[in-house]
């Protein structure tokens, strides 16, 4: 259910990532390559273009106007946040594979193996616009006759080794999960009133928030709604979705240090991201390949509007410690986007499932996403 996750373009150049109606999630934060050019010092400008102070070292600073942030700051805490917010959601992702099963209600132990990568490419700042992010999972799964399952797993994201356990049912049309993954959690929520199907996702995710000469922590939640209308037509299937997403990230400390000392400071910051979405689903029921090779697919598309300008920061305090409200992230990228999702699956007898997905945004900033699962049912 991409239809209602953007790929964010940052926040100093922030949106999008259609992920699923998970949205997002996530804390940033994982270390970035950043180039020395990245922490020199950064003129402060006083909104129309005329320098005020400079950042690394001047005192002069608290005299700059309350309204400017620093450019290179704003783009570093950004960009961390969007590989936070990737890193959430592609494991949520690959996750919840293993606990859907993909094998109706069969009941008995399983075996689940998922793997994938996300990239995005903002195309204008360097290494700190490339952002690629893999995770993989395998593991243990249990099912009864009646829809409960549970599932165990474990598997490296971003080269950091993460223990998972879910569980979840699929019972008269409702279906649950809940995933935790070290400081990672999700939640999925479907429902199937008839023709209308309704999914709703979570996923959080805290942890440290490195910086290229410094430290801190924070923390990024996404939520992502989405309503639509199934109809199937002989051999094909249809679904018009409308869906509505938020991503929200919070810095409870971010700092930036110099060979001076303290460079900058940044205390309780705020981004915030609204995106709506309409999308449609076009795909095909199982046809037999073979005696005991049933393929099927689907083909998604989305339209994604941010609602707002993204961002916000509520309170930060520069190398003078003095607290002042400040307007930390500013959208520069393109208010629309556009995404496709092509997704294959093949059932193998009566026992196993492969599938395979990619999903594509075509506007924003540039972003891929690529997962593969199998799930075998003993």
């Amino acid at each position: 259910m991409t239809c209602c996750k953007p790929v964010h373009a940052s926040a100093n150049s922030l949106p999008n990532v259609p992920v699923t109606l998970a949205c997002g999630v996530a804390l940033m934060m994982l270390a970035l390559p950043v180039r020395a050019a990245d922490i020199s010092p950064s003129p402060i400008s006083d909104g129309q273009g005329t320098p005020r102070a400079v950042l690394m070292g001047r005192p002069s600073l608290s005299a700059a106007p309350l309204a400017a942030v620093p450019v290179g700051v704003n783009q570093r805490a950004a960009r961390r946040s969007d590989i936070g917010v990737d890193v959430g959601q592609l494991t949520a992702a690959l996750g919840a594979s293993g606990l859907a099963g993909n094998d109706g209600r069969r009941a008995g132990f399983g075996l689940f193996a998922d793997g994938g990568w996300r990239r995005r490419d903002a195309g204008t700042q360097g290494d700190l616009a490339r952002q690629t992010v893999k995770a993989a999972v395998a593991g243990l799964t249990y099912a009864d006759g009646d829809g409960w399952r549970l599932a165990l797993g474990a598997g490296p994201v971003e080269g950091s080794a993460r223990f998972r356990a879910g569980g979840g049912f699929d019972l008269s049309g409702t279906a649950a999960s809940l995933q935790v993954a070290n400081t990672i959690g999700a939640l999925r929520l479907s429902s199937r009133l008839g023709h209308a199907w309704f999914d709703l996702d979570g996923v959080s995710r805290t942890g440290a928030v490195p910086a290229p000469q410094g430290d801190g922590k924070g923390e990024s939640n996404s939520f992502a709604f989405k309503a639509a209308w199934h109809a199937d037509l002989d051999a094909l299937f249809l679904e018009p979705a409308l869906g509505v997403a938020l991503d929200e990230v919070r810095v409870k400390s971010y700092a930036e240090t110099a060979a001076s000392g303290p460079a900058i400071k940044i205390d309780r910051m705020k981004r915030s991201d609204w995106t709506a979405a309409a999308g449609l689903t076009l795909g095909f029921h199982p046809v037999e390949l073979a005696p005991g090779l049933r393929l099927s697919g689907q083909m998604e598309a989305a339209y994604i509007r941010n609602l707002d300008r993204p961002g916000t920061a509520t309170r930060a305090s520069f190398i003078d410690n003095a607290p002042r409200p400040l307007q930390l992230f500013v959208g520069d990228g393109p208010r629309d986007r556009l995404m496709l999702a092509p997704e294959l699956s093949l059932a193998i007898g009566d026992n196993a499932v492969l599938s395979v997905r990619y999903s594509r945004q075509l506007r924003g900033d540039e972003a891929h996403m690529v997962s593969a699962g199998l799930s075998w049912r003993f």
